[in-house]
């Protein structure tokens, strides 16, 4: 492989699991605030309603016995009829969000129940109207013991929501707990690969120039300008650049030694003074 495809590998490397580590966590936290939003849609929504149908079928009862009070208060009916109709509507929403889900089957019950309580409670107004003395005697027979089942099948589904909400609460977390340990575990891994791969382009680096950058410019330097006596530091690579310059070196001191030894061997003619003009 090629010095420049060892160093562009070492620096794609550890981009790539950075990548896609933030990936990761980006698509975890996506389907963490789906399964949040779902929970919060469905879950909660529904706990949301069976509360809210427990407490308008207490105002029922409350406003009912009110009226038995006092059937010449007006106010008193008017409550009544108030929370039949936040029941009703408490129920036809948490129903359509039900639907297709766990608590379905238990909601289908609830609508017989309130029928049961409506028409004693629709009893329990007309004695109270007529001012029967079996007002109270029918309220205590009927009407309570109607409001108690109901409310006993509104506490059951309320207690299950409650657990199903718990469970939908403690997938979320671990969920979140297992993005959290891939995070830090690919953070770890991608730690761990970058320092090979820094170790690996050190490595790298010291084969092809055979040591310090510094030291090969240096030795370069003093080369180009004719110092063929400057001690270029050893090295062990033996394809390095600086075992090919200590080579280059020795070869010029060689060249140059040859040179001289050849300049020292050529004769020199001895010039001959012209003789002496005889007069």
């Amino acid at each position: 492989m090629r010095f420049g495809s060892k160093i562009l590998l070492c620096a794609v490397v550890p981009a790539l699991l950075f990548v896609v580590g933030l990936a990761s966590s980006i698509g975890g936290l996506i389907h963490t605030k789906n399964e949040f939003n779902r929970y919060i849609q469905t879950e909660q929504r529904i706990a949301t309603g069976l509360t809210e149908m427990y407490a308008h079928g207490l105002q029922m009862g409350q406003a009912l016995r009110n009226f038995v009070l006092d059937p010449a208060n007006p106010q008193a009916l008017r409550n009544l009829e108030t929370a039949r109709d936040a029941y009703s509507k408490a129920y036809t929403e948490t129903a359509a969000v039900a639907a297709g889900t766990v608590f379905e089957e238990g909601l289908a019950r609830l609508p017989a129940l309130r029928t049961i309580q409506a028409q004693a409670q629709e009893r329990v107004i007309e004695l109270a109207r007529t001012e029967s003395p079996e007002t109270v005697v029918f309220l205590n027979a009927q009407e309570t013991p109607a409001w108690r089942n109901l409310r006993s099948e509104l506490l059951k589904q309320i207690e299950e929501a409650g657990v199903v909400s718990a469970q939908v609460q403690a997938d979320v977390e671990r969920q979140v707990n297992r993005l959290i340990l891939f995070a830090i575990g690919l953070a770890v891994l991608a730690v761990g690969v970058a320092a090979a791969m820094t170790w690996v382009l050190r490595q790298t680096v010291n084969q092809e120039l055979g040591g310090d950058p510094g030291d090969a410019r240096e030795a370069l330097h003093e080369v180009a300008q004719g110092n063929l006596t400057y001690p270029i530091p050893a090295t062990r690579h033996l394809h390095s650049l600086m075992h090919e310059l200590d080579s280059m070196q020795n070869s010029l001191r060689r060249l140059v030694g040859e040179v001289r030894n050849s300049t020292d061997t050529i004769p020199t003619p001895v010039p001959r003074l012209p003789q002496a003009v005889r007069i």
